[in-house]
């Protein structure tokens, strides 16, 4: 041991000084005279005053004992753990998260994969399943993230927004500015995104997640019946809606699991697992008047994740438009405030990206599912009355809304049935009727048995109902301002397409803005964008559709 460390270690044997003593600098300036020093030993070698020198030293400031080196070598090295635990996990944090309000997940009663009876009460509280128990193959694929904001490391991500409602031409009313700039600095615009006929919400969100038509996938209309199961689909119901059967064809966003990517489902249509059992690894379910600002922060929320957990492909499902415009007519200015109100949306998911340095990393797709028509009380159809007393007696089902896919009793006369149709429609251009056979090849809605044998597709703006509802249960007042369903080449059920990013400012032609297609590229465009090339399963899209334009 060297000379020092003796005298230092001789030195901390010395009784210290007394507890009444000042703090250090009072005790630098008088301490010859505190009488509140005692004298060491006289065989000390050390004189008194170099003895009091360091003994102030060892002294701390609050008059307790002196510190051992041993306890300063145990301090010290806490303290560089400590501040090395600091720096290894503060790249998982940044302002945004700390400052985020945190949202109350809730999670299912039953088990994930299965509907139990509190399902119904579970989607109306917005229920939530969070697989953050991820597994080995996943944190395997975050080795291969790529990307930075300068910050955190990142994969490739894409954001797709739907619209619900939002009809083509309300671009032309100069209230969504954002989205038409967003895509003019660098993106596309379509001159219409084509829904599948019947031009309704579920069969459309589902046929964007899975590149099917609604005759391949099954989920004909919000509402229908089949015959199979001898069961009714019905959108509000989700304890019977949400059972995996019901859904056929596999949505993209199993599919990008079994690549190894993890998802984020935001309200978006559908149930919350596949017929295989694989869930989302983040979804939430519908709820009533949750407000588009904390759906942004939902959103910041996953983007805030650490990258083991960051989803790669999330979907955000906005209802605004379609809601008001049902309840108060296209053409309300009801529905242009809330237009305005989904400009502001925009703006905000732009910014949040923007505040992350995520521009160059995350594309944002925007779509609608279809448009939206006006209604009143002088475009209704009286199906007791189109179909007459026997035949409509006869009747034991009613599938689809504002059209009627009709069912009649087991062995019944269908091709009297049609002849009445086709009489009354002669008297009318309100409605046309079809039957398997004669449904037009171009809506690809015929084969399958959850369509009903006979369909009246009604002209655009005109509601299939019946005297009992309208007269009596509606009081002869038409409630609904809005409708859609009709024939999807109509101008008036066309949807939305913007997309921009750093994947659309790499385009391969110079204008932004495209021709109308079909929404089942939709999925082929997530397929696309994130280069998803194993498990592909068989789907009416067109793979590489996208290859002229990106």
């Amino acid at each position: 041991m060297a000379k020092d460390d003796e005298t230092e270690l001789e030195l901390i044997k010395r009784k210290p000084l007394n507890e009444n003593q000042g703090n250090h600098e009072e005790t630098t300036s008088e301490q010859e005279s505190d009488p509140g020093v005692e004298s060491y030993s006289e065989s000390e070698s050390e004189s008194e005053s170099d003895i009091n020198d360091n003994q102030s030293r060892l002294i701390n400031t609050s008059n307790q004992n002196p510190i051992k080196p041993r306890t300063y070598l145990i301090l010290s090295t806490i303290s560089i753990i400590f501040i090395l635990f600091i720096f290894s996990i503060a790249p998982h944090f940044s302002i945004e998260s700390i400052s985020k309000t945190t949202l109350k997940q809730i999670k299912p009663i039953g088990p994930p994969g299965s509907i139990t009876s509190n399902t119904e009460h579970w989607a109306s509280q917005g229920g939530t399943w969070n697989n953050v128990d991820l597994d080995e193959k996943f944190k395997e694929s975050d080795k291969l993230a790529s990307l930075s904001n300068s910050t955190h490391h990142f994969k490739k991500t894409l954001i797709v927004v739907s619209l619900d409602g939002f009809r083509l031409d309300y671009l032309d009313r100069n209230l969504t500015s954002n989205l038409i700039s967003l895509t003019e600095k660098g993106g596309l615009r379509a001159k219409g995104l084509k829904p599948q006929f019947p031009s309704l919400t579920f069969p459309n969100h589902w046929s964007m997640l899975t590149g099917l038509y609604p005759e391949s996938h099954g989920i004909v209309s919000n509402n229908f019946y089949d015959p199979n199961l001898d069961l009714n689909f019905t959108n509000t119901n989700p304890s019977i809606s949400w059972d995996s059967y019901w859904w056929g064809g596999e949505p993209i966003w199993s599919t990008a699991s079994k690549n190894q990517m993890k998802t984020a489902v935001m309200m978006w249509p559908g149930p919350p697992y596949t017929s295989e059992k694989i869930r989302p690894t983040y979804w939430r379910a519908f709820q009533e008047h949750f407000k588009w600002s904390k759906r942004i922060q939902l959103l910041e929320s996953w983007l805030d994740m650490p990258i083991h957990e960051r989803p790669e492909l999330i979907f955000i499902y906005l209802p605004d438009l379609d809601e008001v415009g049902h309840r108060n007519g296209a053409e309300s200015s009801q529905l242009n405030q809330t237009l305005i109100q989904m400009n502001h949306f925009v703006n905000r998911l732009d910014q949040s990206l923007s505040n992350r340095n995520l521009s160059e990393i995350v594309d944002v797709v925007y779509v609608s599912d279809h448009g939206m028509s006006s209604s009143d009380d002088h475009r209704l159809i009286y199906l007791d009355q189109i179909l007459g007393s026997k035949h409509f007696s006869n009747l034991i089902g009613i599938d689809g809304w504002p059209a009627a896919g009709l069912r009649f009793k087991e062995g019944y006369d269908l091709e009297s049935v049609l002849k009445q149709l086709d009489k009354s429609s002669q008297h009318s251009e309100s409605f046309k009727v079809y039957t398997h056979e004669t449904m037009p090849d171009r809506w690809h809605f015929s084969n399958n048995q959850r369509i009903a044998p006979i369909y009246i597709v009604p002209s655009l703006g005109w509601v299939v109902t019946t005297t009992q509802e309208h007269k009596v249960e509606m009081k002869g007042h038409f409630r609904t301002k809005g409708i859609h369903g009709y024939d999807n080449d109509l101008e008036e059920m066309q949807g939305i397409f913007f997309a921009y990013g750093p994947s659309f400012r790499k385009k391969s032609i110079k204008s932004n803005l495209i021709d109308r297609f079909s929404n089942l590229e939709i999925y082929s465009l997530i397929i696309k964008l994130l280069n998803i090339t194993d498990h592909l399963p068989k789907q009416n899209s067109t793979l590489n559709f996208w290859d002229q334009y990106l």
